[in-house]
């Protein structure tokens, strides 16, 4: 008789992860644009909410959001090296079905944030260049294609491509600090809200 087909399970947690040959400095830049790829929206957000309320959030968001992120990323990633990452992670502690909730929220906001910004680059430089719908959407398509083909192409490329962008924001911001420092002439926390009053406190007002 021969014997009963067994089921065979296969310890992949030992199996080695494909490897990349990148530079700290390309990874840095890497994330550097996954966190920080631009300062989209904040010509809406402070005259809605004021410029005070504006820069405390810039200013805490990085270390009640930004920080824990980071350090669980960077203590899970070298306890856990494994391909899929926080998928993983979550899907090892807490059950398959929130390690496929946790994957599918991240893919959704991926999709939507990748989105967002192709509409808002092509709506600036629309706006800057007076271009007509046709064009501007046939910019919109262009960086599309682009950007997905340095995708395809594979890691190595997204770096170097991660790089070159992050160096430029990086002097575009650095040219519009020296300029903003150069001709810091009031308090930038007044008006703390749009309407120039102490959130939480109607009828009083910051002082000039």
């Amino acid at each position: 008789m021969s014997e009963p087909n067994r089921s065979v399970k296969v310890n992949t947690e030992h199996l080695e992860i494909k490897q990349h040959d990148l530079k700290v400095s390309t990874v840095v830049f890497m994330i550097f644009c996954l966190c920080a790829a631009g300062a989209y929206g904040i010509e809406e957000m402070i005259p809605e909410s004021g410029p005070g309320l504006t820069l405390v959030m810039l200013i805490v968001l990085p270390f009640v959001w930004s920080t824990p992120l980071g350090l669980v990323a960077s203590e899970l990633g070298s306890a856990r090296p494994q391909e899929g990452g926080y998928y993983k992670w979550v899907q090892e502690a807490l059950g398959e079905y929130w390690g496929f909730q946790a994957g599918w929220w991240r893919t959704i906001s991926i999709y939507i944030d990748n989105t967002l910004y192709v509409i808002l680059a092509g709506g600036y430089l629309a706006g800057s260049m007076d271009l007509s719908p046709v064009y501007e959407m046939a910019f919109k398509v262009g960086m599309i294609l682009i950007f997905t083909y340095i995708n395809i192409r594979g890691v190595r490329d997204v770096g170097i491509v991660s790089t070159i962008l992050s160096i430029l924001v990086i002097i575009a911001f650095g040219m519009v600090a020296v300029v903003g420092f150069l001709n810091w002439t009031q308090n930038p926390f007044v008006p703390f809200t749009a309407d120039g009053e102490i959130m939480g406190t109607a009828g009083i007002e910051f002082g000039d």
